[in-house]
């Protein structure tokens, strides 16, 4: 067993509306408020796990991080991460698959009251000035 820390890097931090926070003496966590292309490869060269929302992991950049044990999307999707190459490589593509899933619930019924009760042609009256009419 090794006595290193597993590093741990989140590569677009700034896209949660909260931070992670991640401690302990087997954990060196790193967040970024952003990644782009350019630092990819020097973010992901000492990385045991990757944490990213937004930032696209293609086949190139993941062949290229030796290291990588994990991949974890802060979503529901996997559409950024080349999944075919994560798969060659072995390294497991974890996400978040019921994230967000009561607020689309919310956000549903919300809407189907606001239809039945027509709010969006009292808003543009509001709007337009026929509702003072």
């Amino acid at each position: 067993m090794s006595s290193r820390p597993s590093q741990v890097v989140f590569l677009d931090a700034g896209t949660l509306p909260c931070g992670l926070a991640l401690a302990g003496d087997r954990v060196d966590y790193r967040a970024f408020e952003s990644t782009d292309a350019s630092q990819l490869e020097a973010r992901l060269a000492e990385a045991d796990v990757v944490i990213t929302n937004k930032v696209r992991l293609p086949a190139e950049q993941l062949r290229r991080a030796g290291r990588l044990k994990l991949i974890c999307v802060a979503a529901a999707g996997t559409d950024n991460v080349d999944l075919l190459a994560a798969q060659e490589l072995g390294i497991p593509v974890r996400n978040v698959p019921d994230y967000g899933s009561d607020s689309v619930a919310e956000h549903v019924i919300a809407t189907l009251f606001a239809l039945r009760r027509e709010l969006p042609t009292y808003l543009i009256a509001a709007r337009d000035g026929r509702w003072g009419q």
